[in-house]
């Protein structure tokens, strides 16, 4: 292993337990309003990256979409591809911001 890619898995294994106490936690037992979400569908656009569909978020993003019945818009990029290339998503992110067609 590459002494760069060695020190990112040492830090991400020393950051373990933040993580899973402090941020997946947080989140991860979060029950969203659906009745509220459903109510605002018409507004709502469900984003996932493209190089993660298979991962958990993309996952949950989808089941949260099929029960609120949003779109759902894939993005250039993996989980955070907003942060990683901002340049590549404006484009995707336009359109679904744009209000719905009466």
């Amino acid at each position: 292993m590459p002494p760069a890619q060695a020190e990112v898995f040492r830090r991400m294994h020393a950051n373990l337990p933040v993580f899973l106490e402090y941020v997946l936690c947080s989140f991860s037992g979060y029950a969203p309003d659906l009745a509220a979400l459903k109510a605002s569908a018409a507004r709502l656009v469900v984003e996932v990256g493209r190089d993660s569909r298979a991962l958990l978020s993309a996952v949950a993003a989808e089941a949260l979409a099929r029960r609120v019945d949003p779109r759902v818009a894939e993005f250039p990029g993996g989980h955070i591809g907003l942060t990683e290339d901002p340049g590549r998503s404006p484009p995707v992110c336009g359109t679904c911001s744009s209000p719905p067609d009466p």
